[in-house]
């Protein structure tokens, strides 16, 4: 399913507002909330996504159509500090139970990785579920639900119930993986260039993951050691017509001088993490022939080698 995660422009900002109101109506039947005197429900927080900052604003697509929205923001409403907070968040019926959901959290917590929080309330039970178990395969079960937080009470005077977790996976190394970033995008192309040897230009780098970041089909993370980019990983959904849906491999480079850390095996888990929530039946990748140590790494971690081949391409830019 090709689903496209994009910001929300200020030229775009009526079409958010649009529906808002459908997920307040929605929303209603929970909070008890009533419309106002011109029989919307509004939303009073709508333009700081655009006047403030750490507030953002992301639309949901599947195959170019509207498929919901989500708002994230720093304003912890629990009182409890954390970096971001999941607003709202918001799929059209005809999308739900299908992986978009999931699909568009997961790309958020990448996106932004850190400390969080969300709000629900309790008797919204197929958002008690998605949530529980959105939250607990991302973190592997590593977060805490709680409630009691004073001025947090539903407009229907239910308390507030918030969940709170880390989308940041450290190791004991020192190292740890999130998903990469737009900002990443000089550090990628240093490692493609040092390590791999493909000297793509850097602002075509930049494009092109800005690019892949925006669909859910793609996972690119990179892994730092000190803040330091030190590896990265680029691997996407495997499609065809012969054979289950796989993840493939599509880059792995890691610093040379960071080799024999556990980089490139928590680059791989990362992949091989993110293959198994998109309900990939395993994971693909392809290796130069005369690259005889990273055949060693790969069969080490579990990757056997099905067959030798030819690498055909047909240049259009000559």
């Amino acid at each position: 399913m090709n689903i496209e995660i994009t910001p929300v422009s200020v030229q775009e900002k009526e079409l958010l507002k649009n529906l808002l109101e459908k997920y307040n109506y929605e929303f209603s039947q929970y909070d008890g909330e009533d419309v106002n005197a011109l029989g919307l429900y509004g939303y009073d927080w709508l333009d700081c996504y655009w006047t403030q900052e750490k507030r953002y604003a992301f639309f949901i697509r599947v195959r170019g159509n509207l498929a919901g929205f989500f708002l994230i923001n720093d304003y912890p409403e629990s009182g409890v500090q954390t970096d971001y907070c999941m607003a709202e968040f918001f799929v059209l019926y005809k999308y739900r139970r299908s992986g978009v959901g999931q699909s568009a959290a997961n790309w958020a917590f990448g996106r932004f990785p850190g400390t969080w929080q969300l709000k629900r309330h309790p008797k919204n039970i197929p958002s008690v579920r998605f949530w529980d178990r959105v939250v607990s395969e991302y973190t592997g079960g590593d977060y805490r639900v709680r409630t009691g937080f004073p001025g947090t009470d539903y407009a229907d005077g239910t308390p507030g119930e918030f969940l709170f977790f880390s989308t940041q996976a450290k190791s004991k190394s020192g190292i740890f993986v999130r998903r990469a970033q737009p900002e990443d995008a000089e550090r990628i192309f240093e490692l493609n260039r040092d390590c791999l040897g493909y000297d793509f230009p850097l602002e075509q780098t930049r494009e092109r993951l800005v690019q892949c970041l925006n669909y859910s089909a793609h996972f690119l993370a990179v892994a730092l050691d000190d803040e330091r980019a030190v590896g990265y990983v680029h691997a996407c959904e495997y499609d065809c017509v012969y054979a289950p849906l796989l993840a493939d491999i599509r880059g792995i480079a890691v610093d040379p001088l960071c080799r024999g850390k556990g980089v490139g095996k928590q680059l791989l888990q990362a992949v091989e993490d993110w293959a198994h929530q998109h309900g990939c039946a395993g994971v693909r990748l392809v290796s130069g022939y005369d690259r005889t140590g990273a055949h060693a790494f790969y069969e080490h971690c579990g990757y056997g080698n099905r067959k030798d081949q030819k690498n055909f391409k047909k240049d259009f830019s000559k």
